[in-house]
């Protein structure tokens, strides 16, 4: 269930390595695990869920500005979906059976969550994100809707990738 004040803030659903996660929003007394474990979040990997805790209703962060709420609310999310690709691609489990883990590493975890804008922005500004062309992506994206269909039923029909930009648009945007 999602928390009504920021229930527009994110997508119901989140693509990590092809399998959705729910991602739900809730406020602070409606989940014991965020007073329990002083957390602004968690990911639960059986469940496929990512919940965020609407940082307005945190007694630590009620008075704050709604930019602030929604910063940290963005940057929690982002912590979150590390935590869900380490999951969903067995580093979560494999990298070690103790709480020390380097996959569930919480500083490593932050880091990513924290620099993944920039370096993505890095990516972009030197055209080394990796893009297809219009032709193989419209074939990408039916193939990719047909197996949606097969596999999750359940999932809404707008649960789409986003674009991947064309090699004409990367080489404009790049061009100086």
């Amino acid at each position: 269930m999602k928390h009504k004040k920021y229930e527009k803030i994110f997508p119901e659903f989140v693509d990590i390595l092809g399998t959705p996660w729910q991602i739900s929003v809730r406020g602070y007394t409606e989940d014991p695990y965020f007073k329990q474990y002083n957390a602004d979040g968690y990911c639960s990997n059986p469940e496929k869920l990512i919940v965020v805790c609407d940082a307005s209703t945190d007694p630590m962060k009620e008075k704050e500005n709604p930019y602030f709420v929604v910063e940290s609310m963005k940057a929690c999310l982002r912590h979150e979906i590390v935590h869900a690709f380490f999951y969903e691609s067995g580093l979560g489990e494999s990298s070690a059976a103790n709480r020390g883990a380097w996959a569930i590493n919480e500083e490593m975890v932050d880091w990513i969550g924290q620099q993944a804008t920039k370096i993505h922005r890095a990516f972009e500004d030197t055209g080394s994100v990796r893009t297809m062309n219009p032709e193989a992506y419209t074939a990408w994206v039916k193939y990719k809707e047909k197996k949606e269909k097969e596999l999750y039923p359940f999932m809404p029909v707008n649960f789409r990738p986003d674009p991947v930009p064309t090699e004409k648009k990367t080489r404009e945007k790049h061009a100086l």
